[in-house]
């Protein structure tokens, strides 16, 4: 009996957290975490040095190959994060964007 009591709790926790991934709305969450990676990006963009990177061997280093990917699809990623931003009203301050609304909630929200 106190193993099947066990895995009831196990099977309520496992439940538990599958509801809360529910509970959560991915497009402000979303937003911020595709933010972080642009920031990334321009970081990594920020060293990079044009001169030094052409000099260097295609063969060995592909740094420049993908410096150069990353800078290609970035201007279309910001506007994209800049819509968002408009469009979901960020505010900036995460804490209060990444509040734990129901989507369907949320959607009612801007329905009244």
């Amino acid at each position: 009996m106190a193993e099947s009591i066990e895995s009831l709790k196990r099977e309520n926790e496992a439940l538990k957290k599958e509801l809360e991934l529910y509970k959560k709305d991915a497009t402000y969450r979303g937003f911020y975490v595709q933010n972080k990676i642009v920031n990334q990006q321009i970081d990594i963009l920020e060293k990079f040095n044009l001169e030094d990177e052409i000099k260097s061997n295609p063969k060995e280093d592909k740094y420049y190959d993908r410096a150069m990917k990353i800078s290609e699809g970035m201007p279309d990623t910001i506007i994209g994060l800049n819509k968002l931003k408009v469009e979901l009203k960020i505010t900036g301050n995460e804490d209060r964007d990444k509040k734990n609304v129901p989507l369907v909630e949320r959607l009612a929200e801007t329905r009244t």
